[in-house]
């Protein structure tokens, strides 16, 4: 990275590495995917070698993710999905509107970004009744996390919400 840049620079470049990272989760992953490690030659400062890699902040990333989505699923009770419908957008990218149908309670919205990539359609957001976006939700919350301390922090965070989650 550019010696000018500024620590926002950085923080916002790896907030959109870890989205792109996001969009590229599939259960049987969690490990980096090849040139994973040129965005974090941009994000962290080639001086300082006491940053993690590229590939210890997906791994943590993509472990959090499947934890977390795993944690929300832990259990069936009659519920299931329905597809409502498809909406291309401009930018290429496409809309899923499903409902997840309770037998006990209110169904709940539930829409699906997904764009398309070398390796097919990802769910690049989820967003719950419609219009709260998964994606802006965590972004705000790492972006508090790098502030106050870099990836480091960023590592150490994720790692810890995992095993909450793993515990149950």
């Amino acid at each position: 990275m550019a010696a000018d840049a500024t620590a926002g620079d950085r923080e916002a470049e790896l907030l959109a590495m870890l989205a792109t990272a996001a969009a590229g989760v599939e259960i049987e992953a969690g490990t980096p995917k090849p040139g994973d490690g040129d965005v974090l030659q941009r994000v962290a400062d080639p001086e300082d070698a006491q940053q993690p890699s590229v590939e210890v902040v997906v791994a943590a990333f993509s472990r959090w993710s499947i934890a977390t989505y795993a944690n929300r699923f832990d259990g069936y009770s009659g519920e299931r999905f329905v597809t409502d419908g498809e909406t291309a957008l401009r930018s290429g990218d496409r809309l899923v509107r499903t409902r997840l149908l309770r037998p006990e309670d209110a169904p709940v919205q539930l829409n699906y970004l997904l764009r398309q990539t070398s390796a097919g359609w990802r769910i690049v957001d989820v967003y719950l009744t419609g219009t709260i976006s998964e994606l802006a939700s965590r972004r705000s919350e790492f972006t508090a996390v790098l502030r106050d301390g870099g990836p480091d922090r960023l590592v150490a965070e994720l790692r810890q919400r995992t095993e909450a989650l793993m515990r149950g």
